[in-house]
């Protein structure tokens, strides 16, 4: 578990970010219903958690670094407590474990944030609100933070507002060494997930099978999955997102995993891709090692002042390649670009990789160049559909001062070692 000075630290480096007379409001998540009165388990805003360690919902950070009180300048307000909630739910954070936990000493219920708010904001000269910028993020309904800075706005017309996401992303893009250790855990967690699975795989199993036994790994070291999980076998293996997970494995055919867990909240990723049957066939093989060679030769080329842009670049000039060799592509097609690039992505449609920590697709500035600290993904891919094959293969990587580093080295990935893994037999480290 993270420790309060982590939190208080990352609380420092936001304050110094934040114009004179800034008073900045974090809000949790949502909570979201299924259907009745049934809801889906709650998962905390990242930049929240970020900022105070608190997983609970209903929960407000207020940051006020020129408040005229000195014990208003940083306030934590928790779901009020309820003998209701208590006996339904259990026992939730009480003033004094949200203030030991986030080392925030001025700790309200919920109840008294508006009260305290209209007290503080005419102190203000500005008001900052958080807000999901992603630029992926699918934006269907209003969350929290939106009406909630909606409310404030109306209320006070006159304060000049910012937004805090582009400073959290900022923050949030490079890890600090307690990060890299969460980091490492979850891979650990991973790691022994993916072991257990491949002695497990065999024809006439389903998909759902597999993620169950992945489910029972994850779960009986009291972790969870980071995403949902994608179990694609035969032709699935081609559906970038697939997550029905009900199909039967055939002999003969190939198994797309990608799967992977976290460890207090923050994420690993790693994709795999095997023989059902345990034995890769020759054509099989052959596309396994040309996404292998594009992944290692890209893992060797990152390093600190690359923009991420420039390394999928890199990546599909290698996947063209490569898709050549395959009898894929045509000489024909290498010498033109454009046409190149458009064949390229009707075998290699996504990313080379993405930033990882509190998400899985983790926040970044804009146009981000690879720097010390930051963990990306290194997943290329190729997909045949009318060969039912489609191969990703993904690690993570931490960039270092002349290069980067494979987080996940130890994992099998070489197609020798995932057969032997799949006999039951220890691979050769990397």
């Amino acid at each position: 578990m993270l420790k309060s000075t982590f939190f208080s630290r990352n609380r420092s480096r936001l304050k110094g970010l934040l114009p004179k007379g800034a008073l900045a409001i974090f809000h949790s998540n949502d909570q979201y219903l299924k259907n009745g009165d049934d809801s889906y388990p709650f998962i905390q805003n990242a930049d929240l958690y970020y900022l105070s360690g608190i997983n609970q919902e209903e929960t407000t950070l207020v940051l006020f670094p020129k408040a005229s009180k000195k014990e208003l300048r940083e306030i934590l307000f928790i779901r009020d407590r309820s003998e209701t909630i208590a006996s339904w739910e259990g026992e939730k954070e009480n003033l004094e474990s949200a203030s030991s936990q986030s080392g925030i000493k001025t700790v309200k219920w919920m109840s008294e944030l508006d009260p305290i708010l209209n007290s503080l904001i005419p102190e203000a000269s500005h008001l900052f609100f958080n807000g999901n910028e992603h630029p992926r993020a699918e934006r269907l309904v209003d969350d929290r933070n939106l009406r909630e800075s909606r409310k404030w706005r109306q209320a006070y017309p006159l304060h000049h507002t910012g937004r805090l996401a582009p400073i959290m992303h900022q923050l949030r893009q490079i890890k600090s060494s307690e990060e890299l250790k969460e980091i490492r855990s979850a891979i650990s967690t991973t790691s022994r997930g993916l072991e257990r699975v491949l002695k497990k795989i065999q024809p006439g199993m389903t998909e759902k099978m597999i993620e169950a036994e992945w489910a029972h790994s994850f779960i009986s070291e009291g972790e969870d999955f980071a995403y949902s999980p994608i179990i694609a076998s035969g032709v699935n293996s081609c559906t970038l997102h697939y997550t029905t997970n009900h199909a039967h494995l055939e002999d003969g055919e190939l198994l797309l995993m990608d799967v992977a867990a976290t460890c207090g909240n923050y994420h690993s990723d790693l994709t795999r891709t095997v023989p059902i049957n345990g034995k890769f066939t020759k054509r099989q093989l052959a596309v396994y090692e040309a996404v292998l060679r594009v992944q290692q030769q890209v893992i060797d080329y990152c390093r600190p002042g690359l923009k991420l842009a420039e390394v999928q670049e890199v990546a599909l000039e290698l996947v063209a390649k490569e898709l050549f060799e395959l009898k894929l592509l045509k000489k024909s097609d290498l010498k033109n670009p454009s046409l190149q690039q458009k064949k390229v992505k009707q075998y290699y449609m996504h990313g080379i990789g993405h930033s990882i920590g509190l998400g899985t697709h983790d926040v970044t500035e804009p146009d981000p160049r690879l720097s010390l600290d930051w963990v990306i993904t290194i997943e290329p891919g190729i997909y045949i559909k009318e060969e039912k094959i489609g191969i990703r293969l993904e690690n993570m990587i931490q960039i270092q001062k002349t290069g980067s580093k494979d987080m996940m080295k130890s994992l099998p990935l070489d197609p020798g070692d995932i057969e032997k893994a799949m006999k039951g037999t220890s691979p050769k480290p990397r």
